[in-house]
């Protein structure tokens, strides 16, 4: 027994049945290699991923900006368009005008040929009407300009009245007579505020007389 023994445990015995711990360590070695290997494989397709990630973002953040450098420029370019349709209606109104005005300037002209005439002395007569009322009557200026207001407007209306009556086919003797009754108060006026002492006539006194005359006939030639 003591010889069976031994012979089990000695070297040479062992030697000569193989062991299985090289095996073993070859194979960690290859189990080590292959997840080294596939950790850089995955490394790597990490790496693949993170740069496609990162070219796609950088594509995405072009195109964005593409797309607001786009919608800039057609902001700017309907802004310029909107900005030349303004001019141009800008230049179609003034040309409008102009030729509205080109239109009216003969009828213009002829009116105010006709009614120039008859303001100017009634212009006169009512600065004559105003002097009268601060010189003889003593009222204030601003008093003075109501007066000679007053009485010159109801000397136009009597005389539209006139023309109006006229017009329509009906007597106007008692609108024509207002009219010249209106008159001759402010010639009146006007002579007697310039005339010089014991109301002898001056050159004053007779062109302020005149000028409140001569409206009337003017309007009168004129609606005849």
């Amino acid at each position: 027994m003591t010889d069976l023994t031994t012979a089990h445990t000695r070297p040479e015995t062992l030697g000569s049945v193989p062991t299985p711990a090289p095996v073993n360590g070859a194979a960690v070695g290859d189990i080590r290699t292959l997840r080294r290997a596939s950790r850089a494989e995955q490394e790597r397709l990490s790496a693949d991923a993170e740069v496609d990630r990162r070219a796609r973002a950088a594509r995405l953040a072009l195109e964005l900006r593409e797309q607001q450098l786009a919608a800039t420029r057609r902001e700017r370019q309907a802004k310029a368009e909107d900005k030349r349709a303004r001019a141009e209606q800008r230049r179609t109104r003034r040309t409008a005008r102009r030729v509205r005005w080109w239109a009216a300037a003969p009828r213009v002209a002829e009116r105010a040929l006709f009614v120039l005439p008859i303001l100017f002395p009634m212009g006169v007569a009512w600065a004559g009407q105003i002097q009268f009322a601060m010189t003889v009557m003593r009222w204030p200026l601003p008093a003075a300009i109501v007066f000679a207001a007053g009485f010159e407007l109801s000397t136009a209306y009597v005389a539209r009245l006139d023309w109006r009556s006229r017009a329509a086919g009906d007597n106007a003797l008692l609108f024509r007579a207002a009219t010249w009754a209106f008159a001759a108060g402010a010639a009146v006026m006007n002579y007697w505020h310039a005339a010089g002492p014991g109301f002898a006539p001056t050159g004053e006194a007779v062109s302020y007389g005149l000028m409140s005359i001569t409206g009337v006939v003017l309007w009168e030639l004129w609606s005849t």
